[in-house]
């Protein structure tokens, strides 16, 4: 991760291509505990919380239970347009 500054950040993979920057947020309907919620998602004060002593703070599982949240209300927008 490489801060740009003015809160923008560049995110790589190690021996990957850079990850593109993220569409626009799609409009909701709820507030984005529900929207989790609804999508099985578990975001709270303890996902960025180390799980044991000393430990570092994960922030591949925030930034992937992120984007799973957001990549299942998509899906579910998608499905809801088909039908």
């Amino acid at each position: 991760m490489t801060a740009l500054g003015g809160q923008q950040f560049a995110f790589a993979v190690n021996d990957g291509p850079d990850i593109s920057p993220n569409p626009a947020t799609p409009d909701v309907n709820g507030s984005i505990e529900e929207l989790n919620h609804a999508a099985g998602v578990h975001c709270d004060r303890t996902t960025c919380a180390s799980s044991g002593e000393n430990e570092p703070f994960d922030l591949r599982y925030v930034v992937n239970t992120i984007f799973d949240g957001v990549t299942y209300r998509q899906q579910q927008q998608a499905k809801a347009k088909d039908n």
